[in-house]
């Protein structure tokens, strides 16, 4: 029996597929091979999806050829399309994506490589309709709703930040044994978000005190009530987890961060939704490129370190320092951090601000002036 789509071999490499529901995109559309952006009318029902394309975050130290892209806006598509069009996406990968040579098998280089015009050809020919024309959205947040939420069927759920995803006790904090505990009890279910945190969803009004009072007994009220930064803030498990990892990742993030809110609190910021991201390698696990602040582990101790990506996960950031280690990226953001305090406009998120002054600043300084 031959699978339907895959055919006789699985892809040249893997496929990521993500749906975000404007205006949060909590899942970073664009660094997936395949995204959905739900565009909702004005009834509250889908009207269909902007589709996305060729996003991806990994790439080599030193290696030209490798880089993260952002995907690309492909068309929109009616909810009974959908499943037509992600196969046609995802079989002409199958055919066209590159088999001899791993790092340049993503479907971000097959569009890269041919051009967007002919995939969505292709696309379209083996879907059997033509795309319409990309519809209005916007995305303000990247950041999960902690806290007490209605659902639409009448329940509540839970959002419950945990940094890095990890889940433990340590002494006046014991998050492993509360949830155990709200286990015992919840007739919902439990899920995980790509920002690393918790929902605790399907909850009924009557277990809503029983849930808080578990989380205020182990010392969790106040664990969604964290600075801006930290709230926006993922890693990858780097060391000792991950053979890939170069320099350390989770195991930092605690102490970058404290460091960080030093500053923040100095600058009046801490409130300030700032995404960061710290990962061990440039594989970009925790979507590094996409972050404000992006830290990508080169070896022990050393970083480079990247600024400028839009807060809500629509532009990448740039390469603003080869190589520093973690006080060296303390000094030269702690100014610029002050700065953004001072001197940024109204709305100015900080990677807008970091595109408009220090990383254009630093390239009109590196273009020689002519007569």
């Amino acid at each position: 029996m031959v699978e339907p789509v895959y055919g006789k071999t699985y892809l040249p490499r893997k496929f990521k597929i993500a749906v975000a529901v404007p205006p949060s995109n909590d899942v970073d559309v664009f660094a997936h091979d395949l995204g959905y952006i739900a565009i909702v009318d004005d009834a509250g029902t889908i009207a269909g999806w902007n589709v996305t394309v060729g996003g991806g975050m990994g790439m080599s130290h030193g290696n030209a050829e490798t880089y993260p892209r952002l995907a690309d806006l492909l068309g929109f598509v009616t909810p009974d399309q959908v499943i037509a069009l992600g196969t046609a996406v995802l079989t002409t990968q199958r055919d066209f994506g590159d088999r001899t040579n791993r790092k340049h098998a993503r479907l971000k280089y097959t569009i890269a490589d041919r051009g967007l015009g002919w995939f969505k050809a292709e696309v379209e020919k083996r879907a059997g309709f033509a795309l319409g024309a990309v519809r209005r959205f916007e995305f303000t947040t990247i950041q999960d709703p902690h806290g007490w939420h209605p659902g639409v069927d009448g329940t509540w759920f839970y959002g419950l930040h945990i940094l890095s995803g990890r889940i433990k006790d340590v002494a006046g904090w014991k998050m492993k044994t509360a949830l155990r505990e709200i286990a015992k009890v919840h007739t919902g279910d439990f899920r995980l978000t790509p920002s690393q945190n918790l929902i605790v969803s399907g909850v009924s009004t009557v277990q809503k005190p029983v849930i808080d009072a578990i989380l205020a007994r182990h010392g969790l009220a106040n664990e969604n009530a964290r600075s801006g930064l930290r709230l926006n803030s993922l890693s990858c498990v780097a060391l000792p987890t991950c053979g890939l990892a170069l320099a350390e990742s989770e195991r930092l993030l605690p102490e970058l961060i404290e460091k960080f809110e030093t500053v923040l609190d100095e600058a009046g910021l801490r409130h300030d939704a700032i995404s960061l991201r710290v990962t061990g390698c440039p594989n970009g696990c925790c979507r590094p490129y996409l972050a404000e602040i992006g830290y990508v582990g080169k070896a022990p101790g050393k970083y480079a370190l990247y600024l400028g990506a839009k807060y809500e996960g629509t532009r990448l950031n740039k390469l603003y320092r080869q190589s520093v280690t973690v006080d060296e990226s303390l000094a030269l953001l702690g100014p610029i951090i002050k700065r953004y305090a001072h001197e940024r406009q109204a709305g100015e998120q900080f990677g807008d601000f970091c595109v408009r002054t220090v990383l254009t600043e630093e390239a009109d300084a590196a273009v020689p002036l002519t007569a």
